[in-house]
């Protein structure tokens, strides 16, 4: 039996079997299926679930046209795939597993009918397979090795909590335990390949609220906007098209050391996609830290930008993507905001595809300078204080505190036509953007050289019979760490303490011309 509880051939004690039960659906298809071998393949096993092993003397005497699609066609079957060693019908196991399968999927003793489940739909019509469709976000071009026949392999990333359906009121992701996939409105036979099937994640999220630009903005209700982030790599998204994903100028790929021949790691960046972006809206994704970065003067990241809608030409200007450094998302952060030079199309050059103009350098020194400016003009704290540097702004709003950093964000904004914060690189339409964005290497730079000292000193004295008194004191500057000390553990403070104590003596007074331990003391009379 397979799945339904019923046998192809054999019925069960209610007299069914898979012929009777789906009855309608064999007399439906015995009316439009004209080739007879389809028509007794399906008359013989009408759920199509009928185990085979993928080795047998009836394979082997098909010659050529025993191939590997034909072996494993029906080796994911249910029905017979435990067939015992003395049923079998060569002289070696063919079973597929010892637990027979059944409607029990679970095997914790009950049969529970009711389903529950997310659903998601991907279209895989072949003219409507295009990159940034469908959930459709690469092609590779692909040759058979012994045919030389050339094939599309098309990369499908679908985001598990945007479900196309949610059935039987499901509410999370913790209980799930299966996953079935099941092709629809196929008129002819098909063979689908599956380089890789997993579940990715990642340790940047997306940022739900809102990060618009204070005043009137334009656009309208409802807010169109879509915001994907994800991940390209250089071994998936090597010959991707437009631009292929290359490793940024003066970085190489890790080299795994414990393999025998040295292989490259996989690199890869983060990737920020985003369209409809109305004026003075933005979109990011974060991260949560615990870090202190006082012993770095610098913080770097590569920054490529391209425009999603080749009808739409990004120029420069149109965009910029920032990075906040805070205690929080809202309240208390640095901003460092960068306009973006957009990579011409078709152009894999990595000086092109990680232009230097779009290279993210922020100094924490020039962060605080600008808290100080900010404080010295009494601006509120409240509000975000945004000053020039160079092509780049700075924005502080509350008081962060880069000892304390817990929150890393970085996104994309659609820079206001008009108001305080004003586009102040290009003359902008106030129109819409579409573009795509990849971060690679976040980095801390510069360590601070700056040495530390440590010092420690201890006195003990004797004083005859009047007691012991000990004297111990500790001093050590900012940067001191002992040597299994990482540089983020390193001393920040000055530091000093004195500890002092004593302990009586006997209370016995030396007699004349006896000499007391530690001093000498004078008998009184």
């Amino acid at each position: 039996m397979g799945l339904d509880g019923l046998s192809s051939q054999q019925s069960d004690l209610q007299g069914r079997s898979e012929g009777s039960y789906f009855q309608n659906y064999v007399q439906a298809a015995s009316a439009v299926v004209t080739d007879g071998t389809a028509l007794s393949k399906i008359t013989s096993d009408p759920s199509t679930d009928n185990y085979k092993f993928f080795r047998g003397g009836d394979f082997d005497g098909l010659g050529d046209v025993g191939d590997m699609l034909l072996r494993y066609k029906q080796y994911n079957g249910l029905e017979g795939n435990s067939i015992t060693d003395e049923d079998s019908p060569e002289d070696y196991p063919t079973q597929s597993t010892t637990l027979p399968s059944s409607e029990d999927i679970n095997q914790d003793q009950n049969l529970a009918e009711n389903e529950s489940y997310f659903q998601y739909k991907v279209n895989i019509r072949p003219g409507e397979m295009e990159v940034g469709n469908g959930y459709i976000t690469d092609r590779v071009l692909g040759t058979h090795p012994t045919s030389g026949k050339q094939v599309y392999w098309y990369q499908f990333k679908v985001p598990i909590r945007q479900p196309d359906r949610v059935v039987n009121g499901i509410q999370d992701f913790r209980s799930i335990r299966f996953m079935r996939m099941l092709l629809h409105g196929w008129p002819q036979q098909a063979v689908l390949r599956f380089a890789r099937l997993e579940f990715v994640r990642g340790e940047w999220r997306k940022y739900n609220f809102s990060l618009e630009t204070p005043g009137e903005g334009i656009g309208g209700d409802p807010d169109l906007t879509t915001f994907e982030t994800a991940a390209v790599n250089i071994e998936e998204n090597g010959n991707r098209v437009p631009i292929n994903y290359v490793v940024p100028p003066g970085i190489y790929q890790e080299v795994d050391v414990a393999s025998t021949n040295l292989r490259n790691l996989n690199e890869q960046s983060l990737q920020l996609r985003t369209c409809n972006l109305r004026d003075g809206d933005a979109r990011a994704s974060f991260r949560n830290v615990s870090f202190d970065i006082r012993s770095y003067k610098k913080m770097r990241m590569f920054v490529h930008a391209e425009g999603s809608d080749p009808g739409d030409p990004l120029e420069y200007g149109d965009v910029s993507v920032f990075m906040r450094l805070g205690n929080d998302f809202d309240d208390n952060y640095y901003e460092y905001e960068v306009p973006v030079v957009p990579s011409q199309l078709n152009n894999n050059d990595p000086a092109n595809v990680w232009p230097e103009a779009n290279n993210m350098v922020i100094e924490f020194a020039t962060l605080n300078d600008v808290k100080i400016d900010r404080n010295r003009e009494g601006f509120p704290t409240n509000k975000r204080y945004i000053k020039s540097d160079g092509d780049r702004r700075i924005t502080v709003k509350g008081n962060p505190n880069l000892s304390q950093m817990r929150t890393v964000m970085i996104g994309i904004r659609n820079p206001k036509k008009d108001g305080v914060e004003a586009n102040p690189w290009a003359a902008d339409d106030g129109l819409s953007k579409c573009v795509e964005v990849w971060v690679n290497e976040l980095r801390l730079t510069d360590f601070d050289q700056r040495g530390g000292w440590a010092a420690i000193g201890r006195v003990n004295t004797t004083l005859a019979d009047l007691g012991t008194v000990s004297v111990a004191g500790n001093y050590s500057t900012p940067f001191w760490g002992s040597i299994d000390k990482k540089v983020s553990e390193r001393q920040r403070e000055t530091k000093y303490g004195v500890d002092v104590s004593g302990q009586p003596g006997d209370g016995q007074v030396p007699a004349r011309g006896e000499r007391g331990e530690g001093a000498h003391v004078r008998g009184v009379q």
